[in-house]
């Protein structure tokens, strides 16, 4: 299974591809062994292989673009994205009020588009709140963005510190959806 992560965003969004390593039914979820985060392995390997080339970050415009354009090139770098790539589902971030009520609805609009992207793609869109996609990434459900970014590293064996940290967020909610539950 190839899955697309996508961190929302009105300026940058975040996109990882990983694909699904070989169907594994043993899986145990991160968490903390003493001081250290234990990464997210199945029976000692793990469960997803990044895409080469499939993260990154989508550069939306600055704020002095009008909204209405910036959501535009979204929905047309986002189709190019699925398109070339494939994927099998796309997993969003769900909406949260961080910042500002006003933050949030511009979040909002960015997320109106990507499933509507979704949609007409005929993939199904899955959404997880923040605070699980840090639980089962880093073991922590308010793990540092830093803190992420190192259990990240440590499950898929690459470094992410020199990715944009939209690229990073982007990653760690499609290797979430990869540490779901799984139903015997």
């Amino acid at each position: 299974m190839r899955v697309l992560g996508i961190d929302p965003g009105t300026r940058k969004v975040g996109f990882g591809l990983l694909d699904e390593e070989e169907p594994n039914p043993v899986r145990r979820p991160a968490g903390r062994c003493g001081n250290m985060v234990r990464p997210a392995f199945a029976e000692g390997r793990s469960l997803a292989k990044p895409v080469p080339g499939g993260v990154g970050v989508l550069s939306l415009g600055s704020s002095a673009v009008p909204i209405h354009k910036r959501l535009a090139v979204l929905a047309r770098e986002l189709r190019v994205l699925v398109q070339r790539w494939k994927p099998d589902v796309l997993v969003v971030e769900e909406a949260f009020f961080g910042k500002s009520v006003q933050a949030a609805l511009r979040i909002g609009e960015s997320r109106g588009v990507i499933l509507l992207i979704a949609s007409e793609s005929g993939l199904p869109v899955i959404q997880y709140p923040p605070a699980i996609i840090k639980k089962r990434v880093s073991g922590n459900g308010r793990a540092t963005k830093a803190q992420l970014a190192y259990a990240l590293s440590m499950s898929l064996s690459m470094k992410v510190d020199n990715l944009a940290e939209d690229a990073t967020d982007a990653l760690a909610i499609a290797f979430c959806h990869l540490l779901r539950p799984v139903s015997l």
